[in-house]
């Protein structure tokens, strides 16, 4: 984090939680811009090569956007699925 020791020893849990968050999300947002840096290097290099324009994210996936692809809408169940879907549980877990 680059704190020298009177500095971390001057923080409160509360302060050095906030301080750890906000480097924590600053490390992971430099190490997620030189991989997209380098995956568009890469499809740069590929175009030449390629019959069709392809965006970036068409040659690989990393691991943050995958987990966006997985949410979605949510379904929503009526009032006798969930009792039914309840009752399945309670007799499963009996």
């Amino acid at each position: 984090m680059g704190l020298i020791r009177p500095d971390f020893m001057a923080l409160t849990p509360a302060e050095f939680a906030a301080a750890y968050s906000i480097w924590k999300d600053n490390s992971e947002a430099q190490f997620r811009d030189q991989w997209e840096r380098t995956r568009l290097v890469a499809s740069c290099s590929l175009i030449p090569h390629s019959r069709k324009i392809r965006k970036p994210s068409d040659y690989f996936l990393f691991p943050w956007e995958k987990e966006k692809e997985k949410t979605g809408p949510v379904a929503v169940l009526s009032k006798e699925d969930r009792r039914k879907r309840m009752d399945e549980l309670v007799e499963k877990w009996k």
